[in-house]
């Protein structure tokens, strides 16, 4: 019995002993995957040792620094307040549980720990900004109806993000499940540079780029010029022509900036840029529309923090040094992904400003040669995930961004929404051009025809208004004795404020007896309506003429009027008061035509009779002088 129990007890202690070696094992050898940048292998390490000694401390502290890497912030989360009940747990184990809870939008309970962080750490500038963030988090979110968003679909990647504009598509950098070599840091395929175009509503995938930007590693990011014929993008450190990864002394593979050119429809020529180094990275290249600036972040030594922007200039085929942006726009933290748009406005992500929790995006531009201080975009383009990449059309009013807020990075598209205010700065003169006082002046809602508001004009003849976006607005004029003004302005797709000036010229409307006598009190010209020689139809430069003829009735719907058409005196008497004749109709059928009643409407021609200046029979004038008594004017018959 006693044989019995003693081998009992040594099968405990050596089963006990193989435990303690198999967790051993699996804890160094995800150490050693970890340092290697192997964390898609270190995570699988660190889960086998805790389920071998799940009271492992050292195993969950490390499985939570891995899934930390890995982005995956909800298992990280969990690790991390796991590793809250143990004796062991560090502040700067807190540190990470709080970033990892901003971006997991638990803000309260991450100001807490940060707020207990910097009790020992007063100094530490990140803490500081992140416990700023948690605080106030609801600044982040004060407008959120400016963007509306909208995801791409994933096609054939696992991943994509990074887009950039290229021909009538999108290229951006893809990550796909793929035979060959597999990425160390994830377990799946190397990024690649793929092409997207959309073709009735729908993307679709045109796969690979070019050759040249596909190698058997890391390639992506990539930026273009305006012309699409030079490019700069990302790719890994190789040698033996990419057959095989170049790593440092420290076993590290950094990332290079490469060069390429189109040329006849190809691309070709990839160069090295002449700052790549074996002891940094250079990464997520911007260039200038114009090709000659270039952004980028790197990590290289005597930055601000841990990836900084930097811009060198392209000059005789070559790059200057880089120059760091400086700590208005670099921080102790991460500064990542810079965009630069035509118009020199520099966007890009960081993690060191005031953020919702992880990378969030910021804009700054350059003012009296100094950057000025970066302002988040706030949600909902940016949010407590890793949001970066943003590329711009005019007016910043569409473009495309990446973040990871679903759990894997993809690409977005955004649409600003209209939200600028135009101030009309208004006036209204009179007959004489000169302020008119008493015209009632109203702002109108164009789609349903309610008055918003109304004023009555001063001496000085000034009014103005506010114009919010979105909508159509009329704006109309009016006083007895004279015609009736309006201006439509709309405000959809107003997406900045602005002042516009407007300007109401008030005529004096005065009703004529058409029998009466000709004179210039009651007679309006139709300026520009002119007629080719022998002709009555209604030419294109005379249709935009009695558009504006077509407003001033609609104007002012209880006016009828009179036309009068008029020829020169070259031909037939007879001849020429029939043409004008047709010609007189002719018009009124123009404005019929575009919806003016034609019981208020009558016409009548008045052929040579009402010459207008020496151009009378067997007089010798210029064709421009002859065409100037070939004209149409108006009476106003009723009021």
């Amino acid at each position: 019995m006693r044989k019995v129990l003693y081998y009992n007890i040594l099968a405990l202690l050596l089963l006990a002993i193989l435990s303690g070696c198999g967790y051993k094992h699996y804890l160094n050898s995800g150490k050693e995957d970890y340092n290697n940048l192997k964390f898609a292998s270190a995570k699988d390490n660190f889960n086998t040792a805790l389920q071998k000694r799940p009271e492992s401390y050292e195993s969950l502290k490390m499985l939570a620094l891995t899934l930390q890497k890995l982005r995956d912030y909800d298992g990280a989360e969990q690790a991390y307040k796991l590793a809250m009940n143990y004796p062991q747990v560090t502040l700067e184990d807190k540190f990470n549980y709080a970033k990892m809870l901003m971006s997991n939008d638990k803000y309260e309970r991450a100001e807490d720990l940060f707020k207990e962080y910097l009790v020992t750490n007063p100094e530490d500038e990140i803490a500081q900004t992140l416990l700023q963030s948690c605080q106030f988090i609801e600044l982040f979110r004060d407008d959120t109806s400016k963007y509306k968003i909208k995801p791409l679909p994933l096609l054939d990647n696992i991943s994509m993000f990074s887009p950039v504009f290229y021909e009538d598509g999108l290229v951006y950098t893809g990550e796909r499940t793929k035979a060959g070599k597999k990425n160390p840091w994830t377990g799946l395929g190397y990024n690649d540079i793929y092409l997207l175009k959309k073709n009735g509503g729908e993307w679709s995938d045109l796969g690979k780029l070019a050759p040249v930007f596909n190698s058997a590693y890391h390639d992506g990011p990539v930026s273009f010029d305006q012309n699409g014929d030079y490019a700069v993008f990302t790719r890994s450190h190789t040698s033996n022509e990419g057959k095989k990864r170049q790593s440092n002394e420290e076993n590290v593979n950094h990332l290079f900036l490469f060069s390429a050119e189109k040329s006849d429809g190809e691309w070709k020529n990839v160069m090295s840029l002449p700052f790549n180094s074996d002891d940094y990275s250079n990464v997520h290249p911007s260039l200038s529309p114009s090709g000659d600036t270039l952004f980028f972040a790197s990590d290289m030594p005597g930055g601000e923090g841990g990836f900084d922007i930097y811009r060198s200039i392209k000059q005789s085929d070559s790059w200057t040094t880089p120059v760091n942006l400086g700590p208005a726009v670099n921080t102790p933290g991460n500064e990542l992904f810079p965009t630069i748009t035509s118009s020199e406005d520099l966007y890009f992500s960081s993690d060191g400003h005031p953020t919702l929790g992880s990378l969030d995006i910021f804009k700054t531009e350059i003012e009296d040669g100094e950057w000025r201080k970066p302002r988040n975009l706030n949600y909902p383009i940016n949010s407590s995930a890793d949001d970066f990449s943003v590329i711009l059309m005019a007016q910043d009013s569409m473009g495309y961004f990446t973040s990871n807020r679903d759990g894997v990075d993809r690409i977005y598209e955004l649409q600003r929404k209209p939200s600028g205010v135009v101030s009309i700065d208004g006036l209204v003169l009179g007959q004489d051009s000169m302020p008119l006082e008493g015209a009632l002046v109203k702002l109108i809602d164009n789609k349903t025809g309610d008055v918003i508001v109304e004023v009555v004009t001063g001496p000085d003849g000034k009014f103005d208004f506010e114009l919010l976006s979105d909508r159509v607005y009329k704006i109309e004029s009016s006083k007895d004795g004279y015609f009736t003004e309006s201006y439509v302005r709309s405000t959809v797709s107003q997406y900045e404020d602005e002042v516009e000036k407007v300007t109401f010229n008030m005529k004096e409307l005065i009703v004529t007896d058409p029998n009466s006598e000709y004179g210039s009190d009651g007679v309006y010209k139709v300026d520009n309506i002119y007629y080719d020689f022998n002709k009555h139809n209604i030419r294109a430069d005379a249709a935009k003429e009695l558009d504006k003829l077509v407003k001033l009735l609609n104007d002012n719907p209880t006016i009828s009027i009179e036309l009068h058409s008029h020829t020169d005196a070259r031909g037939d008497d007879k001849y020429n008061q029939r043409l004008s004749d047709r010609r007189a109709k002719s018009a009124k059928a123009y404005l019929v035509q575009r919806g003016i009643a034609a019981s208020r409407l009558s016409s009548k021609g008045f052929g040579e009779s009402r010459i207008i200046n020496e151009c009378k029979n067997d007089v010798e004038c210029s064709d421009e002088k002859h065409e100037e008594n070939r004209r149409t004017e108006f009476i106003v018959t009723k009021k």
